[in-house]
């Protein structure tokens, strides 16, 4: 709720007795939010042998793309519960700070490959920035250019739209990185993980006996 959109559902009331139905219809206003979703009709699909790439909408999706991410959670995390919140990914379309690029088989429409992104503005220079979420092809349509080919898609799309930096992150075990070398990307830093769920004596703040070749060794 921001103080304009209070102060406006209140002045368009002024002189009506307050009810709870008067109090729940002024919040509901206040809280209202425009919709801002990156709309998926201003980027061109493109036809790459015999697959759609295009951008949708969750909302639109709907089931496919939930399987979708289902499919990649239970692959990279597996025996890790998923509690994905979809109604925040929701919200965050509508705000235009996510946007999903996929790939379709032209004949079946089979949605076969999804890269997820955030949009968000670098805090220190101002650029429109585009993070990843998650990428994900289906191990049946792995092995080409399918992967290359959505990821370029996307990043041209997104620098269409005003993207002006994209920062990705490649997990170590599959080699993601090579693509990423491939599309021009350079690597800057190195991503560390750690969980309390008692892998990797994640609860143990130790460097051990282990000798490292750091500025902190």
């Amino acid at each position: 709720m921001t103080r304009e959109l209070l102060s406006v559902a209140l002045a368009r009331r002024i002189g009506l007795q307050l009810t709870p139905e008067l109090a729940c219809a002024i919040a509901q206003e206040a809280n209202s939010e425009p919709d801002l979703t990156v709309n998926p009709a201003q980027f061109q699909p493109e036809a790459w042998r015999g697959h759609t790439l295009q951008c949708e909408t969750l909302h639109a999706a709907g089931e496919p793309l939930r399987e979708h991410r289902q499919s990649f959670l239970r692959e990279v995390h597996a025996g890790r519960p998923a509690n994905t919140d979809w109604g925040r990914l929701l919200v965050l379309q509508r705000r235009g700070a996510h946007v999903t690029f996929t790939a379709r088989e032209t004949d079946s429409a089979k949605l076969v490959a999804s890269l997820w992104l955030f949009i968000e503005w670098n805090i220190d220079t101002g650029a429109c920035m585009a993070t990843d979420d998650l990428f994900y092809v289906v191990p049946a349509s792995r092995g080409g250019m399918l992967a290359a080919r959505l990821w370029r898609y996307a990043e041209q799309a997104m620098f269409s739209y005003g993207v002006r930096e994209a920062v990705f992150h490649s997990r170590l075990d599959n080699g993601a990185v090579r693509l990423a070398r491939f599309l021009g990307y350079r690597p800057v830093s190195t991503r560390v993980t750690k969980t309390h769920i008692g892998d990797c004596v994640a609860d143990l703040p130790t460097r051990h006996k282990e000798v490292f070749d750091d500025s902190i060794a």
